[in-house]
Protein backbone atom coordinates (compact mmCIF):
# COMPACT_ATOMS: atom_id res chain seq x y z
CA UNK A 1 0.00 0.00 0.00
CA UNK A 2 2.81 2.41 0.89
CA UNK A 3 4.54 1.79 -2.45
CA UNK A 4 1.27 2.46 -4.31
CA UNK A 5 0.72 5.72 -2.41
CA UNK A 6 4.28 6.88 -3.19
CA UNK A 7 3.80 5.93 -6.85
CA UNK A 8 0.52 7.90 -7.01
CA UNK A 9 2.20 10.93 -5.43
CA UNK A 10 4.97 10.86 -8.04
CA UNK A 11 2.45 10.50 -10.87
CA UNK A 12 0.39 13.51 -9.76
CA UNK A 13 3.06 15.95 -8.59
CA UNK A 14 5.44 15.15 -11.42
CA UNK A 15 2.76 15.39 -14.11
CA UNK A 16 2.42 17.95 -16.90
CA UNK A 17 -1.09 18.65 -15.56
CA UNK A 18 0.33 19.84 -12.25
CA UNK A 19 2.91 22.02 -14.00
CA UNK A 20 0.23 23.59 -16.23
CA UNK A 21 -2.01 24.09 -13.18
CA UNK A 22 0.71 25.98 -11.27
CA UNK A 23 1.53 28.11 -14.34
CA UNK A 24 -2.16 29.05 -14.79
CA UNK A 25 -2.42 29.92 -11.07
CA UNK A 26 0.62 32.19 -11.30
CA UNK A 27 -0.79 33.93 -14.40
CA UNK A 28 -4.18 34.45 -12.70
CA UNK A 29 -2.67 35.85 -9.50
CA UNK A 30 -0.21 38.04 -11.45
CA UNK A 31 -2.99 39.59 -13.56
CA UNK A 32 -5.12 40.19 -10.46
CA UNK A 33 -2.12 41.60 -8.61
CA UNK A 34 -1.46 44.10 -11.40
CA UNK A 35 -5.00 45.49 -11.44
CA UNK A 36 -5.44 45.41 -7.66
CA UNK A 37 -2.19 47.26 -7.11
CA UNK A 38 -3.31 49.93 -9.59
CA UNK A 39 -6.63 50.23 -7.78
CA UNK A 40 -5.08 50.52 -4.32
CA UNK A 41 -2.53 53.03 -5.59
CA UNK A 42 -5.40 55.44 -6.35
CA UNK A 43 -6.90 55.10 -2.86
CA UNK A 44 -4.98 56.60 0.04
CA UNK A 45 -4.78 54.74 3.35
CA UNK A 46 -7.40 56.91 5.09
CA UNK A 47 -9.98 56.26 2.38
CA UNK A 48 -9.08 52.60 2.00
CA UNK A 49 -10.86 51.45 5.15
CA UNK A 50 -13.90 53.52 4.17
CA UNK A 51 -14.11 52.21 0.61
CA UNK A 52 -13.41 48.62 1.65
CA UNK A 53 -14.31 47.16 5.04
CA UNK A 54 -11.31 44.83 4.78
CA UNK A 55 -8.93 45.24 1.81
CA UNK A 56 -7.34 41.80 2.31
CA UNK A 57 -10.74 40.06 2.44
CA UNK A 58 -11.64 42.01 -0.72
CA UNK A 59 -8.55 40.54 -2.43
CA UNK A 60 -9.53 37.03 -1.24
CA UNK A 61 -13.05 37.38 -2.66
CA UNK A 62 -11.82 39.01 -5.86
CA UNK A 63 -9.28 36.27 -6.60
CA UNK A 64 -11.51 33.36 -5.54
CA UNK A 65 -14.61 34.60 -7.33
CA UNK A 66 -17.30 32.03 -8.26
CA UNK A 67 -16.72 32.15 -12.03
CA UNK A 68 -12.99 31.52 -11.64
CA UNK A 69 -13.74 28.62 -9.30
CA UNK A 70 -16.09 26.68 -11.59
CA UNK A 71 -14.38 27.51 -14.90
CA UNK A 72 -10.77 26.94 -13.87
CA UNK A 73 -10.16 25.78 -10.28
CA UNK A 74 -12.62 22.88 -10.32
CA UNK A 75 -11.73 21.49 -13.79
CA UNK A 76 -7.98 21.65 -13.05
CA UNK A 77 -8.49 19.84 -9.76
CA UNK A 78 -10.65 17.18 -11.44
CA UNK A 79 -7.91 16.58 -14.02
CA UNK A 80 -5.45 15.93 -11.18
CA UNK A 81 -7.88 13.60 -9.39
CA UNK A 82 -8.25 11.79 -12.71
CA UNK A 83 -4.57 10.81 -12.53
CA UNK A 84 -5.20 9.10 -9.19
CA UNK A 85 -8.38 7.31 -10.24
CA UNK A 86 -6.85 6.19 -13.55
CA UNK A 87 -4.68 3.82 -11.53
CA UNK A 88 -6.86 3.07 -8.52
CA UNK A 89 -9.96 2.18 -10.54
CA UNK A 90 -8.22 -0.41 -12.67
CA UNK A 91 -9.84 -3.81 -12.15
CA UNK A 92 -6.42 -5.36 -11.48
CA UNK A 93 -5.82 -2.89 -8.64
CA UNK A 94 -9.29 -2.97 -7.05
CA UNK A 95 -9.53 -6.78 -7.16
CA UNK A 96 -6.18 -7.02 -5.39
CA UNK A 97 -7.82 -5.65 -2.23
CA UNK A 98 -9.91 -8.32 -0.56
CA UNK A 99 -10.80 -5.71 2.03
CA UNK A 100 -11.92 -2.53 0.26
CA UNK A 101 -11.20 -0.55 3.44
CA UNK A 102 -7.53 -0.66 2.45
CA UNK A 103 -8.40 0.57 -1.06
CA UNK A 104 -10.36 3.49 0.37
CA UNK A 105 -7.48 4.27 2.73
CA UNK A 106 -5.11 4.63 -0.23
CA UNK A 107 -7.75 6.65 -2.10
CA UNK A 108 -8.37 9.11 0.71
CA UNK A 109 -4.71 9.52 1.63
CA UNK A 110 -4.00 10.32 -2.03
CA UNK A 111 -6.99 12.67 -2.44
CA UNK A 112 -6.33 14.45 0.85
CA UNK A 113 -2.63 14.89 0.00
CA UNK A 114 -3.57 16.36 -3.38
CA UNK A 115 -6.21 18.61 -1.81
CA UNK A 116 -3.85 19.96 0.87
CA UNK A 117 -1.18 20.75 -1.74
CA UNK A 118 -3.73 22.31 -4.10
CA UNK A 119 -5.31 24.47 -1.40
CA UNK A 120 -1.85 25.28 -0.02
CA UNK A 121 -0.59 26.58 -3.38
CA UNK A 122 -3.71 28.72 -3.85
CA UNK A 123 -3.54 30.32 -0.42
CA UNK A 124 0.23 30.86 -0.42
CA UNK A 125 -0.20 32.74 -3.70
CA UNK A 126 -3.02 34.74 -2.06
CA UNK A 127 -0.79 35.80 0.86
CA UNK A 128 2.02 36.71 -1.55
CA UNK A 129 -0.48 38.83 -3.49
CA UNK A 130 -1.55 40.63 -0.28
CA UNK A 131 2.11 41.41 0.53
CA UNK A 132 2.85 42.61 -3.01
CA UNK A 133 -0.22 44.86 -2.86
CA UNK A 134 1.37 46.53 0.18
CA UNK A 135 -1.38 45.37 2.55
CA UNK A 136 0.72 43.43 5.06
CA UNK A 137 -0.38 45.82 7.82
CA UNK A 138 -4.04 45.10 7.01
CA UNK A 139 -3.74 41.42 7.98
CA UNK A 140 -5.56 41.37 11.30
CA UNK A 141 -7.32 38.91 13.61
CA UNK A 142 -10.62 39.08 11.71
CA UNK A 143 -8.88 38.30 8.41
CA UNK A 144 -7.03 35.32 9.91
CA UNK A 145 -10.33 33.85 11.14
CA UNK A 146 -11.82 34.43 7.68
CA UNK A 147 -8.72 32.98 6.02
CA UNK A 148 -8.61 29.72 8.01
CA UNK A 149 -12.38 29.29 7.80
CA UNK A 150 -12.05 29.59 4.03
CA UNK A 151 -9.29 26.94 4.00
CA UNK A 152 -11.53 24.58 6.01
CA UNK A 153 -14.34 24.92 3.45
CA UNK A 154 -11.92 24.65 0.53
CA UNK A 155 -10.50 21.35 1.79
CA UNK A 156 -13.96 19.89 2.38
CA UNK A 157 -15.20 21.21 -0.96
CA UNK A 158 -12.40 19.74 -3.02
CA UNK A 159 -12.76 16.33 -1.33
CA UNK A 160 -16.49 16.43 -2.16
CA UNK A 161 -15.64 17.26 -5.80
CA UNK A 162 -13.17 14.35 -5.87
CA UNK A 163 -15.82 11.97 -4.51
CA UNK A 164 -18.40 13.15 -7.07
CA UNK A 165 -15.92 12.75 -9.92
CA UNK A 166 -14.92 9.27 -8.68
CA UNK A 167 -18.59 8.25 -8.47
CA UNK A 168 -19.24 9.42 -12.03
CA UNK A 169 -16.12 7.64 -13.25
CA UNK A 170 -17.18 4.36 -11.59
CA UNK A 171 -20.49 4.64 -13.48
CA UNK A 172 -19.19 5.76 -16.89
CA UNK A 173 -15.80 4.00 -16.82
CA UNK A 174 -14.62 6.81 -19.11
CA UNK A 175 -12.30 9.61 -18.00
CA UNK A 176 -13.42 12.11 -20.67
CA UNK A 177 -17.14 11.65 -19.99
CA UNK A 178 -16.48 11.76 -16.24
CA UNK A 179 -14.55 15.01 -16.54
CA UNK A 180 -17.18 16.65 -18.76
CA UNK A 181 -20.14 15.49 -16.65
CA UNK A 182 -18.62 16.55 -13.32
CA UNK A 183 -17.40 19.92 -14.62
CA UNK A 184 -20.75 20.58 -16.31
CA UNK A 185 -22.65 19.86 -13.08
CA UNK A 186 -20.79 22.62 -11.23
CA UNK A 187 -20.90 25.07 -14.15
CA UNK A 188 -24.67 24.60 -14.57
CA UNK A 189 -25.22 24.98 -10.81
CA UNK A 190 -23.16 28.18 -10.89
CA UNK A 191 -25.21 29.81 -13.65
CA UNK A 192 -28.56 28.60 -12.28
CA UNK A 193 -27.79 30.15 -8.89
CA UNK A 194 -26.35 33.25 -10.56
CA UNK A 195 -29.64 33.72 -12.46
CA UNK A 196 -31.59 33.27 -9.23
CA UNK A 197 -29.51 36.00 -7.59
CA UNK A 198 -30.16 38.30 -10.58
CA UNK A 199 -33.91 37.94 -10.18
CA UNK A 200 -33.64 38.77 -6.47
CA UNK A 201 -33.59 35.33 -4.89
CA UNK A 202 -31.36 34.68 -1.88
CA UNK A 203 -29.46 31.78 -3.47
CA UNK A 204 -25.88 30.71 -2.81
CA UNK A 205 -24.08 28.13 -4.95
CA UNK A 206 -21.63 25.45 -3.82
CA UNK A 207 -18.50 27.41 -4.79
CA UNK A 208 -19.80 30.55 -3.04
CA UNK A 209 -20.04 28.65 0.23
CA UNK A 210 -16.70 26.98 -0.43
CA UNK A 211 -14.78 30.24 -0.90
CA UNK A 212 -16.87 32.29 1.55
CA UNK A 213 -18.36 34.45 -1.20
CA UNK A 214 -21.44 34.29 1.02
CA UNK A 215 -21.81 34.64 4.78
CA UNK A 216 -20.71 31.55 6.69
CA UNK A 217 -22.78 30.25 9.57
CA UNK A 218 -23.53 26.99 11.38
CA UNK A 219 -25.81 25.82 8.55
CA UNK A 220 -22.87 26.04 6.12
CA UNK A 221 -20.75 23.77 8.32
CA UNK A 222 -23.57 21.24 8.71
CA UNK A 223 -24.35 21.33 4.97
CA UNK A 224 -20.74 20.71 3.95
CA UNK A 225 -20.31 17.86 6.45
CA UNK A 226 -23.54 16.32 5.14
CA UNK A 227 -22.33 16.66 1.52
CA UNK A 228 -18.98 15.12 2.44
CA UNK A 229 -20.69 12.19 4.16
CA UNK A 230 -23.21 11.70 1.32
CA UNK A 231 -20.55 11.84 -1.43
CA UNK A 232 -18.43 9.35 0.49
CA UNK A 233 -21.31 6.89 1.01
CA UNK A 234 -22.37 7.20 -2.64
CA UNK A 235 -18.87 6.51 -3.99
CA UNK A 236 -18.45 3.48 -1.71
CA UNK A 237 -21.84 2.06 -2.65
CA UNK A 238 -21.16 2.48 -6.38
CA UNK A 239 -17.76 0.80 -6.10
CA UNK A 240 -19.18 -2.12 -4.09
CA UNK A 241 -21.84 -2.68 -6.76
CA UNK A 242 -19.54 -2.23 -9.75
CA UNK A 243 -17.88 -4.95 -11.82
CA UNK A 244 -14.45 -3.66 -10.84
CA UNK A 245 -14.35 -5.95 -7.82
Amino acid sequence: MKKLYIYLTKIVFGSKRMIVTIILFIIWFTVNGYFLKRMFRNINDDRLNVVLKSPVIYIHDKVFNPSFSVLLLFPLFILLVDLITNLLLKTAIVSRYKDLKLWWKVYYISILSLTLIYVGILNVLLIILVFLAGLKSKIDYSFLIYFFTSIYFQINGFVIIANIFTSVKIITKNQIYSFLITSTIFILMHYIFYYMILIGKNAQSFEMYMFLNSKSNLINYIWFIALLFLSNITAKKLLNESDLI
